[in-house]
């Protein structure tokens, strides 16, 4: 946790946005705002719900300062979001 705030996770955000594809897909761009919305009112936890961790990926590849807390069907899907940074099945 003292880790993360050191960096300076503003400008690895924006410069991860000026280095993605565009425009971007669906899904890519309902994460983007996810995270964007979760910095600007201070949430202390995202919950998605996800069939085969996906939304969950992504969400975690854009670093949301807060965890990311995944209701899933299978165990086997809950089990390999532990790979990702935040993600709580």
């Amino acid at each position: 946790k003292e880790a993360e705030a050191a960096i300076f996770i503003r400008r690895e955000t924006e410069q991860m946005t000026l280095t993605m594809p565009k425009p971007l897909s669906m899904n890519e761009s309902v994460a983007k705002a996810v995270v964007d919305a979760a910095h600007s009112h201070a949430a202390r936890l995202i919950l998605t719900l996800t069939t085969t961790g996906t939304s969950a990926r992504l969400i975690s590849k854009y670093r949301p300062t807060c965890p990311i807390m995944t209701v899933c069907r299978d165990s086997h899907i809950g089990s390999s979001l532990h790979l990702h940074r935040g993600t709580l099945p």
